[in-house]
């Protein structure tokens, strides 16, 4: 390709000092510095066809024309030149510039297209990262043991040098550290070393010649869906394994006294670091010693229960929740929803025919024990925790009776039914039930 620049921008004419045309301009082109005339041409790629010779006249608009008479650019090369603009009239030279600058020379410039390059290397042992490791991706094994990788200094490395490491298979961890303790930037925090954990987490690490910076970060394909994996939410620094994270809460001690509450503490593997959550972004973590998971929300992390303002997990009653009756957000499943105080624990409805009792439906009721005319045994499936549990009787007949408790234990109840004169009567039916602790 050659270098070529335009003289003049299109619609460029030779005007006097008034402004007017110069109807016999006359352009004279040299070498800059010399009275050597330059050829100059009338297309951008200096062919010789183009070639428009060392002067270049002016029609009487002003305007440069070719021998033709016809308006054309005027186009050099890259070396300076010297440019003259005559007249007749006006009595010989208009103005003149010399050592005016040609094209850009790009001789110098790269001919073949650029490909950037990346180098991946394969490693299953410690590694130290130098300045000959620069645009490299460190493909690190940890099937055998955990990999340290262990970065020269920051001031070494130099600003521009960049890496790549990830995690391509095995159980283990990769272990990245600065050998002079620079700080690592990343999640929001600084820390002197961290670690990936799962196969297919990956990072970018650029150095600006002081610290080194986390550029990009590549999540594990096996790992937690966006889910950050928390061993506890505590405000004291346990015994932790590398890559251990918490949930830092009120009042911390120790090595996260200066941590603000609900940041997420990590362990790596020559200390702790912490990185802050960000408020509404949907932050979410699974807390392992409650099994519970939580979100970050309103500045504060929030176990995810539903309640009637928020979605969210549903968190089912168990025995004891369902005998206390103040949790305030559990479900009530089928299978123990008798056992809330205020339910029923047994009930029956008893109809007699010719003097025989007979249970035709209930709950809670194992069976019943014909005592005899107006006596009648209730026998329960559950006994009651005592004997103080309540009952509730009612009966049908022709005419008046009493329904009453002639006695009971924690698991069984006598009825006794009386007319109105006190004396013992078989009705057409009765009713009961039951209440209390089981």
């Amino acid at each position: 390709m050659v270098d070529a620049v335009q003289i003049f921008p299109p619609g460029f004419r030779a005007t006097d000092a008034n402004g007017d045309p110069i109807t016999d301009g006359i352009l004279h082109f040299f070498d800059s510095g010399t009275s050597n005339p330059k050829t100059v041409y009338s297309a951008a790629d200096l062919s010789a066809p183009s070639a428009l010779g060392t002067t270049v006249g002016c029609n009487s608009a002003g305007i440069p024309v070719t021998s033709g008479n016809i308006p054309t650019m005027i186009y050099t090369g890259s070396a300076p030149y010297k440019i003259r603009l005559a007249s007749v009239i006006l009595g010989g030279t208009v103005w003149e510039f010399d050592g005016v600058k040609g094209a850009l020379d790009t001789s110098a410039f790269l001919t073949s297209a650029f490909t950037p390059s990346k180098t991946a290397v394969n490693i299953a042992a410690n590694y130290n990262v130098g300045v000959v490791d620069k645009g490299k991706f460190l493909k690190v094994n940890v099937s055998g043991a955990d990999v340290a990788v262990t970065f020269d200094t920051a001031a070494n490395l130099g600003n521009g040098f960049w890496i790549g490491i990830s995690l391509s298979v095995g159980i283990n961890k990769v272990r990245i550290a600065s050998g002079a303790a620079d700080n690592f930037k990343l999640n929001g925090g600084t820390t002197t070393n961290f670690v990936l954990t799962r196969p297919g987490q990956t990072i970018y690490v650029v150095c600006d010649g002081v610290d080194f910076y986390v550029d990009g970060q590549v999540p594990s394909f096996i790992a937690d869906a966006g889910i950050v994996r928390i061993v506890s939410r505590t405000n004291t620094p346990p015994a932790a394994a590398s890559g251990d994270r918490h949930i830092v809460t009120a009042a911390p001690t120790g090595a996260w006294a200066t941590f603000p509450e609900h940041a997420i503490a990590e362990f790596g593997f020559s200390g702790w670091f912490h990185y802050v959550p960000q408020d509404n972004a949907g932050w979410t973590a699974f807390v392992i010693a409650e099994q519970t998971f939580y979100h970050f929300r309103s500045a504060t992390w929030v176990p995810n229960v539903a309640t009637a303002a928020i979605p969210g997990a549903i968190l089912l009653a168990n025995l004891a929740d369902m005998e206390a009756a103040t949790h305030p957000s559990s479900a009530v499943t089928p299978v123990l929803q008798h056992r809330h105080p205020a339910h029923p624990k047994a009930w029956a409805y008893i109809t007699y025919s010719a003097g025989v009792p007979t249970l035709q439906a209930s709950y809670g009721v194992a069976s019943i024990t014909d005592a005899g005319v107006g006596a009648l045994a209730i026998n329960l499936s559950v006994p009651f925790s005592s004997v103080n549990w309540g009952d509730s009787l009612s009966g049908q007949a022709a005419i008046p009776i009493n329904v009453s408790v002639n006695g009971k234990n924690a698991s069984t109840i006598n009825v006794l039914i009386t007319d109105m004169a006190g004396g013992a009567v078989d009705p057409a039916a009765i009713s009961f039930s039951a209440f209390g602790d089981q």
